[in-house]
This record gives structure tokens, sequence and C-alpha cells, in this order.
């Protein structure tokens, strides 16, 4: 799943200034979306014409979508942070990962939370480059840094406190689903964990499970308690940035935000 910004082309209804009146669609020139991961000073006269409202959505409807594909299913699930999670709600509760990816968003709204602030953050950023022309996207490593894209900045804010993140993640859904048993879940954001390409970890390590979770997702097993100890192996990064360059940036369409081992199951 991948959601993009609706750019307007002369050559559609959307040009059309009666097309336009009756559905009441809004327009903004912006500079490119498609500019993320950039500096902000390529093809600096280059606009597009985004439409941020309609008779069925407003401007802040849109934004609502935007960060729900962005910093939730984008960053979550694309770049793997909730990835196992979410098959686990689904597999073995029957939560459909849409519906619990849209719950989620709305723990993003409430107040005093490590995801709050990322919904801010985004929030703030996105209308400046909608109304503002200011740059898509977020820059991460000091001023002069490139502009990353919000799918990866929010990405980066998790895997770079990931202690916070499954917190408030189990949190959420022991608020949500009480039902979902607490020793499972713990055990499954741990193997979550275990399973992305870290920053700041050195590899290998060992770790324990106290259930079948690798041969649960890839050989199809039942999912049982069962002590496991385990060995991790993933790359040694020089640096956070170096990380984010390979895992967010080159490596965003292989999977690398996986260990190897991981990875390649899942191809």
């Amino acid at each position: 799943l991948l959601i993009h910004p609706l750019s307007i082309v002369p050559n559609t209804p959307f040009a059309n200034i009666d097309y336009q009146q009756e559905y009441s669609l809004s327009y903004t020139k912006t500079r490119s979306p498609a500019q993320g991961f950039c500096y902000g000073t390529e093809s600096p006269e280059e606009r597009e014409t985004i439409c941020h409202s309609s008779s069925t959505m407003t401007t802040d409807d849109w934004v609502e979508s935007y960060i729900y594909g962005k910093c939730i299913v984008g960053a979550q699930f694309y770049h793997g942070l909730s990835f196992f999670i979410a098959k686990y709600m689904h597999e073995k509760y029957s939560i459909s990962v849409g519906s619990f990816y849209t719950a989620l968003l709305e723990e993003y709204k409430k107040t005093n939370s490590f995801f709050n602030e990322e919904y801010i953050k985004i929030s703030t950023t996105l209308k400046e480059s909608l109304f503002d022309l200011r740059p898509w996207g977020r820059k991460i490593f000091g001023e002069d840094d490139m502009y990353w894209s919000d799918q990866a900045a929010a990405a980066m804010a998790y895997i770079n406190d990931t202690e916070t993140f499954y917190k408030e993640l189990q949190s959420f859904i022991i608020t949500k689903y009480p039902h979902v048993k607490s020793q499972e879940l713990q055990d499954i954001c741990k193997f979550n964990k275990d399973a992305l390409e870290r920053p700041n970890i050195k590899y290998p390590y060992q770790t324990t499970y106290k259930y079948n979770w690798y041969s649960y997702f890839f050989n199809g097993d039942e999912l049982k308690q069962e002590d496991q100890i385990i060995t991790v192996s993933g790359t040694n990064w020089e640096s956070t940035k170096e990380h984010a360059l390979q895992v967010y940036w080159y490596g965003r369409k292989s999977k690398r935000c996986f260990i190897k081992d991981i990875r390649k199951k899942n191809d």
C-alpha cells in the first residue's frame, strides 16, 4: 500500500473549472512531492498543483490521511517497525491490518506521547510544504542534511528509540484489544524489534523467546509456548546516518529494514 498526494495535470478533468466547482476541489502550488531525499535546491522553480480538499474531504482529513499513509502504514509496516505485530494481530485475532493501523492513528492524536510528538511534527511541516513552499520531508542530521521523506523520517524516529516505541505500542494494544495475551504481546514485540536492522547494535547477539515465532511466521506452524534461544545477525553500521541511507533510501524497496535471514524469508 502506497499513498501519494494527488497532482493535477492539464489533460484531466481536474483541470476543468466546472469539474472543480462540482466537487469543491481546492488546490495549492507546492514544490514537487517527488523531491523527497533532496536538498531543496534541485529545480527551485519547479512547482506542482496539489489537491488538498474536496466536498468529501477537508484539508485536515487530507493531512490525517497523509500521516496514516506515511508515518503509520509506511514507516511501521513498509519499513517493518510493527510488520510482524500487525501480522500476528491479523492471524491470531482476525484484526485486519487496515483496522489495526486506523485505530493506531487515533492513538497518535492523543496528547503527551511519543506517537503524538511525531504526529505534531509531520502535521506542522506538511502544512508548510502545502502552503509555504517548504520542501517536502524533514532534515534529520543537521542543517546541511538533505530532506528525508516523511516516511523515512518517521521510521528513523522510531528505530532510534525502540524502547519508547514498543512500550507505547504495547500500551495501545493492551488498552484497545484487552483480549490479547500480554505475554504473547511482549514476546512478539521483542521478535519484531530483533528482526530489524538497527543502528548502534553490536551484532551478532543471542536472545531468547517464549514462543516459536520464526516457525510460526515462516513455516506455517501453530503458535505455541516454546523457549527458544536465537542468534541475531545483522549489520554493524558505521553510524545512524549510514544505516538510514542504506535501509531507508537505497534499500527502501528491497526490505533492507529486516536482518538478512528474515529478509530472505520474506522474499
